[in-house]
């Protein structure tokens, strides 16, 4: 139950975060913070935090720069940066296709630790009867500043 409520919650919350990027929407609704309540991975306690009134910060990497041959799968990990440390932040993690639409996830893209940083990774494949770059393909995410 706790696996399929994620992807549907990921997808309100960057539809508040599109929301509230639009200075228009911004000044109608004057928004100031947001209460956001996180369930603590290894624990049953839920953690509340406030988003700062800033818009998130957008990252985003593309998939490796070879021909991918038809039905192939290749792991894309890339590596979140911010300035703010590993408590100060909520990572969201969402797909980003450009180009032809041939190179897409086999799973949902998710948060993990790459040494002592945090990483955004994916699963991906070659849907398309032909090669195709891996840069058609990639990942993109969302970073909000916890207060």
């Amino acid at each position: 139950m706790k696996r399929t409520l994620h992807y549907p919650l990921a997808l309100v919350v960057l539809g508040v975060a599109v929301l509230a990027i639009s200075p228009a929407f911004a000044q109608r609704v004057d928004v100031q913070r947001k209460p956001v309540i996180m369930a603590a991975p290894a624990a049953s306690a839920t953690v509340t935090a406030t988003l700062a009134a800033a818009a998130p910060t957008v990252q985003r990497c593309q998939g490796p720069q070879r021909s991918v041959a038809p039905n192939e799968t290749f792991v894309l990990t890339c590596n979140v940066t911010s300035p703010l440390g590993g408590s100060q932040v909520l990572i969201v993690p969402e797909m980003w296709v450009p180009g032809n639409g041939c190179i897409v996830t086999v799973d949902k893209p998710r948060v993990v630790m790459v040494g002592n940083n945090m990483g955004v990774t994916a699963t991906f494949t070659n849907r398309c009867g032909g090669g195709s770059m891996g840069t058609d393909g990639g990942l993109a995410w969302l970073i909000y500043q916890i207060q």
